[in-house]
């Protein structure tokens, strides 16, 4: 295969650590890990390995293709599922003798990058937000800092109208498709469950 733009001059790994990166996958979860360059679709349920396979696949791409670390973005929408996989590649990284040792971080150039969906997103924009017209300095708002500005905006006459009418519509919207497995359905369960605790009514 012709070298790829990104690749970076890397000796291969041993025979060893070749083995030891598919132990314990089975065949589909090694063919994931083991696929060619180009697009690759994973269908998984809960507990079928897929942190597993993707760290697999990213030290696949490390060590048997060649890639540099940044030329490899790992995305997940967990906190969680990123600090395990950052881990495990620290870990693989050490073990196998990386550049960035034992007590490297998931920001050491020796490691491709692991982020959550949103925190990648963020991050991209404050530094590249002024290009979209997003100041660098932006907040992002947190859970009850939220739940304050729609209690505000529900404690306002012509808001809590206008949000009763676009409750009823994602309740209907709701219950046409399915029910509370519905995202516009869960979402007008929330908003009643909130005015019941005080927040829609005006005293």
């Amino acid at each position: 295969a012709a070298a790829a733009p990104w690749a970076a001059p890397a000796a291969a790994p041993s025979a060893s650590a070749s083995a030891a990166l598919l132990a314990g996958l089975n065949d589909e979860q090694r063919e994931v890990v083991q696929r060619g360059d180009g697009l690759v679709a994973v269908q998984a349920g809960p507990g079928s390995g897929k942190t597993r396979v993707i760290v697999a696949r990213v030290l696949h791409l490390l060590q048997k293709k060649g890639a540099h670390p940044k030329a490899v973005l790992a995305l997940t929408f967990s906190k969680k599922a990123a600090a395990e996989m950052a881990e495990r590649l620290k870990a693989a990284a050490g073990g196998n003798g990386g550049g960035g040792g034992g007590g490297g971080s998931s920001s050491s150039s020796s490691l491709p990058t692991v982020q959550t969906f949103h925190a990648f997103c963020a991050s991209l924009l404050r530094s590249h937000g002024s290009a979209v017209g997003v100041a660098p300095g932006f907040r992002i708002s947190g859970e009850a800092e939220q739940l304050r500005i729609v209690g505000e905006l529900l404690r306002d006459g012509a808001a809590a109208a206008a949000w009763n009418e676009w409750d009823r519509q994602l309740a209907a919207e709701g219950a046409a498709a399915g029910g509370e497995a519905d995202a516009a359905a869960a979402l007008a369960r929330i908003l009643a469950e909130k005015r019941a605790r005080g927040m829609g009514g005006g005293g």
